[in-house]
């Protein structure tokens, strides 16, 4: 009876060993999914994600929301002068740097190579203006312990959604290739959707009215 019992023991002990083992895989294996492996931010699936929610919650408060691609200045240079090792560093350091200068409500992903996505819900385009100069002055500064390079933004703040979520990161690509072509280094945000046209929920209290500006 003894033997059995510790049979019986052993056995149990060893499934619920595998169990726990191939849920960790698990997990393990859906984390690297969601994430970049070079810097531990999203990827573009999960940025994705978030936008059609950050949308979905533009088109139900009427509050808009921000999204930014941010591209690295010069750092060709960094993989051709200091090799790819010093480049996978700076990459770390900029997504480091990019986490601790966003509030926790707001999205950072890598679309890959030197380019990164910023969602910031509820955000208008003078508060993304504000609060993007803000991300690449903290890049430039802690960049510079390692390598001369900054970063250009394009973006687009979004009133009410487009038919496809895509649009917005086209529109806001758009403005990142005019600031490069402009001056490197520097912000430049577009509306969604151009014009003086009223979004649907443009009827509003008039509390709403007094406390929110859409112009």
């Amino acid at each position: 009876a003894a033997c059995n019992t510790g049979m019986r023991f052993a056995v149990f002990a060893v499934v619920a060993w595998l169990v726990g083992s191939l849920a960790r895989a698990h997990a393990h294996e859906s984390a690297l999914a969601r994430t970049d492996p070079l810097t531990g931010l999203a990827n573009r699936r999960v940025f994705a994600e978030h936008l059609e929610r950050a949308l979905a919650q533009t088109s139900r408060i009427g509050r808009p929301s921000t999204v930014a691609i941010l591209d690295l200045d010069d750092f060709k240079d960094v993989n051709d002068r200091q090799g790819h090792a010093e480049g996978d560093r700076v990459l770390q350091l900029v997504a480091r740097t990019l986490s601790a200068n966003l509030r926790s409500g707001d999205l950072v992903a890598r679309f890959g190579g030197d380019e990164f996505a910023v969602l910031m819900p509820n955000t208008d385009a003078d508060e993304a203006a504000i609060a993007l100069e803000r991300l690449l002055s903290a890049m430039r500064d802690t960049c510079a312990l390692l390598a001369a390079v900054g970063a250009t933004a394009g973006a687009v703040t979004a009133w009410w959604p487009p038919e496809r979520p895509e649009t917005l990161l086209g529109v806001a690509d758009q403005q990142l290739y005019r600031a490069k072509q402009e001056a490197r280094g520097r912000v430049m945000v577009a509306k969604w959707p151009e014009g003086p046209g009223k979004p649907p929920w443009a009827q509003r209290t008039a509390l709403d009215a007094r406390t929110d500006s859409y112009d």
